[in-house]
């Protein structure tokens, strides 16, 4: 009996943690302005790729320039 009643309290408390969110998702997303913030991620991101290029770039050294040259 108190295993029943418990699992009906947590089902509730469950569907109104699940409203309350879509509710709050929904207040946010009506105020949010999509392209703006679509933007600023894209201009974001293209200050971000250069530098994560430059990164994974692996640059040729002094000595490997010297070792191709005594080829």
């Amino acid at each position: 009996m108190i295993v029943s009643k418990v699992l009906q309290e947590r089902r509730k408390l469950a569907e109104r943690v699940m409203i309350t969110r879509l509710s709050l998702y929904n207040t946010r997303m009506q105020k949010c302005d999509h392209t703006k913030l679509y933007n600023k991620t894209s201009d974001k991101n293209v200050k971000l790729v250069p530098e994560r290029l430059t990164q994974t770039i692996i640059w040729p050294s002094e000595d490997d320039e010297i070792v191709e040259s005594l080829d």
